[in-house]
């Protein structure tokens, strides 16, 4: 049974003010340790910095004699004024029409009449509520931008705890901005929204500390055909025989704050290992792109994504370029890709290293702009069993041909079956050493189909491997070795150490090992061959003579009488 850890989910964030981080970084198979989790970023304490907007007295609980600001640039007033339109308004707040039905518009409106237009869309709530009533999600937006845009805008601090903060200027309303430091680079810019808020000298602030993320999860499937037809769930690792098709799966989150965007260009970026390779004609049929909500399929959406294949099928693309337009996605929403890739050609990684896959997702939008995710990892590991052909005095020999076959899970109904997975017989007539393809756990045997000249056949060799790997940090805890009793012939643990108990010698490195001794044949006496005939013919020769001898002497005797 394999072990798995429950993945780390790394997220990037969304922020409505704060310079833009952008992730440039390669992907890479290793571990960071200053890696950052989501609930360890917002664990961190926060600073806050507030820009000025107006200035107010206030009576009543209400701001009285609203000016603009005396720091505010020309950035933020436009910000504000060319997303506002103040126009005349009787006792109701209720707009005042012309002749001719139109909305009579101030001519040179005051800093009061943009606040006066911001409160009377939602009257009362520009004294009592930290947003606007009407667009405040777009005036926090245009704000923050001319604030990223002009970097002479004088700041006020913001000082205190939760819930608790006080600012160091004057009665007025202001746009607050995190700009918390110390976060590590992947999460630079996991901030919190930009927040418009009234703030009344000597009161307190309510910053809403929530975050809002993408978060991206790479996964795998794995399966030991020799006893399921059935793949596991998804997890960081799998193995599989090389030419395995393997599924894999890439999520992404839809950040909280998904209403406060007009754009939003959604990018799986997915970069393979060598071994393994997508192709656009496996996955016309096999790829898949829907929304996933609390983990349940909502709809598809692959026709609104594009699949571009590139770096010859070891990396590639899927992108979306406005999500928004699918007024069906929700915030909390999951994008969900399913595809497969091969283990595959001369690149396969065997053993400890094995073959990662990386993705992550880019994204760009009419409040941030452009960022990503860190990059998450799934990995595939397979096996290469070595067999050294050899003599009794254990030097080489050649003049053999093998090949390896994998015990297959029948389905219901089905037969188990052996199946050939090297793409053919090794020939061996120049060969001592065989090196097959890649394999996982699961039900092998080596059988000898052509035995050199002279020497006895062997009995097909059964063995069984087993395998402990890990998604974080990505590695093979072990790989070992097992006759059909179970009893252990070969093992090895991440430190590379060896575990001989039998005929296989097992590295993480290098794979599975194992000699095959071929007994030379021997002369033994026999019947019926030419040794025996040899001396009938000698023998019949010499008796022969002997009766001869015995004629001659014999007349020889009655000749002398």
């Amino acid at each position: 049974m394999k072990r798995r850890i429950l993945p780390i989910l790394l997220s990037a964030a969304l922020a409505f003010a704060a310079p833009m981080t952008t992730f440039a970084a390669e992907p890479t198979n290793s571990s960071t340790a200053e890696s950052m989790t989501p609930e360890q970023a917002a664990a961190v304490t926060h600073s806050y910095k507030a820009y000025q907007i107006f200035k107010a007295d206030v009576k009543a609980g209400k701001l009285v004699d609203i000016e603009w600001a005396d720091n505010i640039t020309d950035e933020i007033k436009a910000a504000i004024t060319s997303n506002v339109t103040p126009v005349e308004r009787d006792i109701n707040l209720d707009a005042i029409l012309d002749a001719d039905g139109n909305t009579k518009v101030i001519a040179n409106p005051s800093a009061y009449d943009y606040a006066r237009e911001i409160d009377a869309n939602d009257p009362g709530t520009f004294v009592t509520t930290k947003k606007a009533g009407v667009g405040a999600d777009v005036l926090a937006q245009a704000v923050a931008a001319a604030i990223k845009q002009n970097n002479s805008a004088v700041g006020f601090d913001v000082t205190g705890t939760k819930n608790n903060y006080t600012i160091s200027g004057t009665t007025g309303w202001y746009l607050v901005v995190d700009t918390t430091e110390g976060l590590n680079d992947e999460y630079s810019v996991y901030v919190d929204r930009a927040q418009l808020q009234v703030f009344i000298a000597g009161g307190n602030l309510q910053i809403n500390a929530k975050h809002t993320t993408i978060e991206i999860d790479k996964e795998v499937k794995d399966i030991n055909d020799s006893i399921s037809v059935e793949y596991d769930g998804w997890s960081k690792s799998a193995d599989h025989d090389v030419d395995d098709w393997i599924p894999f799966q890439i999520s992404g989150t839809i950040p909280d704050n998904w209403d406060d965007y007009e754009t939003f260009t959604y990018t799986f970026e997915d970069v393979q290992s060598e071994g393994l390779l997508m192709t656009e004609e496996h996955n016309a049929s096999t790829l898949k792109i829907y929304v996933s909500r609390n983990d349940v399929y909502v709809k598809d959406v692959k026709n609104e994504f594009t699949t571009v294949i590139g770096d010859n099928g070891h990396s590639f693309t899927i992108s979306c370029p406005n999500l928004k337009a699918d007024t069906d996605i929700q915030a909390g929403d999951k994008i969900v890709v399913e595809y497969e890739s091969q283990l595959t050609g001369d690149n396969v990684v065997y053993g400890y290293d094995g073959n990662p896959n990386h993705a992550r997702i880019k994204f760009s939008n009419d409040v941030v702009g452009d960022g990503s995710t860190p990059w998450d990892i799934a990995i595939v590991f397979t096996y290469k069993p070595v067999v050294d052909k050899v003599k009794q005095d254990l030097t080489a020999l050649q003049g053999a041909s093998f090949k390896l076959e994998k015990l297959k899970k029948g389905a219901d109904g089905d037969e188990d079956n052996w199946e050939v997975i090297s793409r053919e017989e090794i020939d061996g007539t120049a060969l001592s050493k065989f090196e097959f393809k890649g394999i996982d756990d699961g039900y092998y045997r080596i059988t000898e189909t052509k035995t050199p000249e002279g020497y006895n056949s062997i009995d097909p060799i059964y063995f069984v491997v087993e395998a402990v790997h890990e998604g974080i940090p990505n590695k093979l805890v072990s790989l070992t070795v097992k006759n059909l009793k179970g009893e252990v012939l070969g093992t090895s643990i991440t430190d590379n150490s060896i575990v001989s108990l039998g005929t296989f010698d097992v590295t993480t490195t290098d794979g599975i090992k194992t000699q095959v001794i071929n007994q030379e044949g021997v002369v033994l006496p026999s019947t019926g061959g030419i040794g025996t005939t040899i001396f009938y013919v000698i023998g019949g020769v010499l008796v022969v003579g002997a009766v001869v001898l015995l004629i001659v002497r014999r007349r020889m005797k009655t000749e002398e009488e």
